[in-house]
């Protein structure tokens, strides 16, 4: 797989700075349990305790010549971080015994407490610089355990029982190692891989867990009440709308912040029926669930949950799929993940079945990373093709699209690379490889009128050799400052380039299709040329049938509206959807 070289932005604003330290305070009893007899509780142990009564008259950092390869854990079996540049020296936090050099990246990280928030060097990697003596002393974090991490304290159990005594508690920033689950939602921790130094197991309740590390099998087991459906009458928002006939179609809504719903459609759009699957609701006090789906011809779809809060981890993923629009549903299982999604999931299938799953990520100092998952039974059953230590690189991927079951494009944008930003990425192998395709400079460069980087959008591959894509340059703000539609005849080696109108494009095959925005303009020439169609008030998310019949879910400010068209955009009337009885 072709990747972009990653890159590490380092900001020196550390939260475990190696200037000054703190004594580990004794925590105090919960008094709710009897503590066990013999057992003295600690929230560091004295070998992990930072030295004190030194001052550093300036920090320590690290740098090198040929740049630094960063870790999540001490170790060189952990995943990979990202690359830092050579010119951008580090502020050391401490070492471990074996000389690892840890550092906090200083970029937002939800979740991660205390050694967590490191990242690290390997020993002897680079030169220390400064007041690097009274470093404290780290402890080295192996690299393929879970942990979990307090962010307040947390009562430690001698058994899987809040009656059971207590043992202790981790304090906040302390962890300990994670071992089992319980049917009953508890989990086994061995304190003798914890900051408690405890040579005997612990439990807590498996809702009191703050997961770092592979913790796929331990993670949250969702609530067993499934999302409400939604009453009859019901005024709805949609999210995402799929035609599949003039009739017949499917959408992803609700009511405004609550858990999303899969709807089914018989009338063009004037009633849905709520067809949501048995998902598990968010539970009180939780942020909504949200639903990403791909909706097929024939009554198929395959639909993913997953938590809208971005400081959940592990990210949780549960997976259905129905063949009969939506009587019936089965699942796909549970996926979990221990990184924090950046942006929605993104699911694409052909006919025959075969499909792939992108799950991406924000891996932090200008890093970004994805997993994809693939199948061949329509969604039944997923295997992971690409891990997200083998996807890490500066681009965001914002696409994908499947030809067939081994053929599709990926698109995406690489800011740090302004002029050659805009990704297009093939793949003749069902996702297990990815091959960049070298795209044109577009006429606006980062010289001019204030372009900060171009994007790649809106892949339209019609075959091997044939196929479409949109490409934008943004300044300020994200603001589109101009749009260009890309085309090429011969698998991407040549691409003719386009001024376009608007911001979106939307193809149905090789000539015809729509420039989108508040301008709305149809073209039968493969863009050449562009006759103008309609001008409104809204953006639009928009679904075409034909030529001449569409959808748009249309927004203005807070105000969300569904509309239809009969005449190819030259005209839209309001549809007022309600909720109809099962």
């Amino acid at each position: 797989m072709a990747k972009r070289t990653s890159l590490i932005a380092v900001s020196l604003a550390f939260v475990l700075g190696a200037c000054t330290s703190q004594p580990a305070t004794t925590p105090a009893s919960s008094g709710a349990t009897p503590t066990e007899p013999g057992l003295i509780e600690t929230s560091l142990p004295a070998s992990e305790t930072p030295k004190t009564g030194a001052t550093h008259r300036e920090p320590c950092l690290v740098g090198s010549a040929g740049g630094l390869t960063a870790y999540k854990r001490p170790s060189t079996q952990a995943e990979i971080f990202g690359q830092v540049p050579d010119d951008n020296p580090l502020q050391v936090s401490g070492l471990t015994q074996d000389g690892w050099i840890g550092f906090d990246p200083g970029v937002a990280q939800a979740g991660n407490t205390g050694l967590f928030r490191l990242r690290w060097l390997p020993p002897s990697s680079g030169s220390l610089q400064g007041d690097c003596e009274t470093l404290p002393t780290l402890p080295s974090l192996p690299a393929n355990v879970c942990f979990t991490m307090a962010m307040g304290e947390e009562p430690i159990f001698s058994a899987a029982s809040e009656s059971a005594p207590v043992v202790g508690s981790l304090q906040v920033n302390a962890y300990a190692s994670v071992v089992s689950r319980t049917p009953d939602d508890w989990l086994e921790l061995d304190l003798a891989v914890s900051s408690m130094g405890l040579s005997r197991p612990g439990w807590i309740p498996a809702a009191a867990a703050n997961f770092n590390g592979p913790c796929g099998r331990f993670g949250p087991v969702p609530d067993a009440v499934p999302i409400t459906s939604l009453p009859p009458g019901s005024m709805i928002e949609f999210e995402e709308i799929s035609m599949s006939d003039l009739d017949h179609g499917w959408a992803v809504g609700g009511l405004p912040n609550t858990d999303q719903h899969i709807l089914r459609t018989v009338d063009g759009g004037k009633s849905w029926v709520d067809i949501t699957p048995p998902e598990p609701n968010s539970g009180a006090g939780a942020d909504p669930k949200q639903a990403s789906a791909f909706f097929q011809a024939g009554g198929k779809a395959q639909v993913t949950y997953w938590y809208s809060d971005p400081t959940r981890a592990p990210l949780v993923l549960s997976l259905w799929v129905t063949n009969d629009w939506g009587s019936s549903w089965q699942s796909a299982g549970i996926r979990l993940f221990a990184d924090l999604a950046e942006a929605p999931p993104l699911i694409d299938f052909v006919e025959d079945g075969n499909g792939l799953l992108l799950i991406r990520y924000f891996v932090g100092m200008g890093n970004h990373a994805y997993a994809l998952l693939a199948s061949s039974d329509g969604g039944q059953n997923y295997t992971t093709v690409l891990e997200p230590q083998d996807t890490v690189d500066t681009c965001q991927r914002n696409k994908l699209i499947l030809f067939d079951a081994q053929y599709g494009w990926m698109t995406g944008a690489c800011p740090f690379l302004v002029d050659e930003g805009a990704l297009l990425e093939v793949t003749l192998d069902a996702g297990r490889t990815w091959d960049e395709v070298s795209l044109p400079t577009p006429p606006m460069t980062s010289g001019e009128a204030g372009v900060l980087y171009c994007e790649a959008v809106d892949p339209h591959p019609f075959s091997s050799e044939e196929g479409l894509l949109l490409v934008r340059c943004q300044g300020e703000g994200e603001k589109i400052l101009e749009s260009y539609l890309y085309s090429t005849d011969d698998g991407g080696q040549n691409w003719d380039i386009e001024a376009f109108p608007a911001t979106a494009a939307y193809f149905l095959d090789r000539q015809h299709g729509w420039a989108l925005g508040k301008d709305i303009f149809w073209s039968e020439d493969g863009g050449q040329t562009w006759q103008p169609r309609k001008s409104v008030i809204w953006e639009g998310d928009f679904n075409f049938l034909d030529a001449e019949h569409g959808w748009a879910i249309a927004r203005s400010g807070t105000e969300v509206a569904l509309v239809r068209t009969a005449d190819g955009g030259a005209t839209w009337s309001l549809i007022e959807p309600i909720i109809a009885a099962p």
